[in-house]
């Protein structure tokens, strides 16, 4: 939401991400109930944090190292957008 907006390419393209980082957080959101159907309320949060364990999901590992490396350089632009939506997609398989 954030993103410049300084054309109506660049909007389109904000919401295209935008609409793409939903999907993908569909897609994670039915990943993490598919592999542990039995969440109760009282456990959802451990559950969730063992699941998204680096030794268990490598590749989340990784996308958690890039997206620390996108906070810590304070840039916020679409390319980075794209490119960390690319990785997430990747992570999800």
């Amino acid at each position: 939401t954030e993103l410049p907006r300084e054309g109506r390419w660049q909007a389109l393209a904000r919401a295209a991400a935008r609409d793409d980082l939903y999907a993908a957080h569909a897609a994670l959101t039915a990943r993490v109930l598919a592999d542990l159907p039995a969440i109760t309320a009282a456990d959802a949060v451990s559950r969730v944090e063992g699941w998204a364990d680096p030794g268990r999901q490598p590749e989340l590992g990784r996308l958690r190292d890039m997206l620390t490396e996108i906070r810590s350089s304070g840039q916020a632009d679409l390319a980075v957008v794209s490119v960390g939506l690319r990785e997430l997609r990747a992570a999800l398989g």
